[in-house]
């Protein structure tokens, strides 16, 4: 039963992932396309002068702002991602894993595994 649960939690959890990069990653665009505007208005207006020199500072502050939240997003999506691990893998004594590529597979023993990506085994 618990192991069900937790099994199909493993969905829930990989929405609030997604939603999170998505939203992250929206915000780091956005950001993009705000300092761009920026530039070319500050660049098209040459406005120099004291007033024009603090609009631009507040406009880089509030787009910092948006790379910032763009950031904790980020944060939180890495975080909300834990693996998860069946508990048949460690009957074996060695499991074959995956990093970076296709081509960068290793046997490793279940229980390093384990330890080694801060995984949950799923009971």
């Amino acid at each position: 039963m618990i192991r069900s649960i937790l099994t199909a939690s493993r969905y829930l959890v990989l929405a609030a992932v997604l939603g999170s990069l998505a939203a992250s990653l929206a915000l780091f665009a956005y950001g993009v396309v705000e300092t761009a505007i920026v530039i070319v208005d500050t660049i098209v207006k040459a406005e120099v002068s004291s007033k024009g020199g603090k609009a631009l500072a507040l406009a880089f502050i509030e787009i910092v702002d948006l790379f910032l939240l763009g950031t904790v997003l980020l944060m939180i999506a890495l975080g909300f991602y834990e693996l998860f691990i069946d508990p048949d893998l460690l009957q074996y004594d060695e499991v074959w894993a995956a990093a970076g590529t296709w081509h960068d597979v290793f046997g490793i023993e279940p229980h390093r595994l384990v330890e080694a990506s801060d995984g949950v085994v799923t009971d």
